[in-house]
């Protein structure tokens, strides 16, 4: 179990680790009222920049560039570690199906080193731009109730 203390110190982390980096209103707005809308529209937009790149490539030379290859997977990274953190803190972050499985289908392939080699035949993936890709569900804890009804 999370002490309350520590609870208070994993969300500082993830509001600091986001707090300089830049967002857009594009993506902001699909986010508006969630405690976490700017870590949000910053996840997003970098998984939209990078699919949107992947497709190109996938289309043209099926190379994915070398600098775009590891700026992927660390964001890859981010969203694994980040959604744990959260997840340990309470609160139960569900990434959109559609981008799981795209995620899913990229990473095998990443490379750090020397770009990608994208799959021939890579079938496009479909980029999600007016819907939220992040959904908050509540975590409930279901307590013990003693006593006669």
């Amino acid at each position: 179990m999370v002490n309350a203390e520590s609870i208070k110190f994993m969300l500082q982390d993830i509001d600091a680790k986001y707090e300089e980096r830049p967002d857009s209103q594009e993506f902001v707005r699909l986010y508006k009222g969630s405690r976490w809308e700017h870590m949000f529209a910053v996840l997003h937009e970098g998984l939209n920049q990078h699919l949107a790149e992947i497709n190109g490539r996938a289309e043209t030379t099926g190379h994915y560039w070398a600098d775009r290859s590891r700026a992927m997977l660390d964001l890859l990274k981010d969203l694994k570690n980040d959604l744990y953190t959260l997840k340990r803190a309470g609160v139960d972050i569900v990434l959109d199906t559609g981008y799981q499985k795209a995620i899913e289908r990229c990473r095998p392939w990443l490379s750090y080193s020397g770009g990608s080699a994208v799959p021939e035949g890579f079938e496009p993936i479909e980029l999600i731009k007016y819907d939220r890709v992040f959904t908050e569900n509540a975590l409930v804890e279901l307590k013990k109730q003693t006593g006669a009804y």
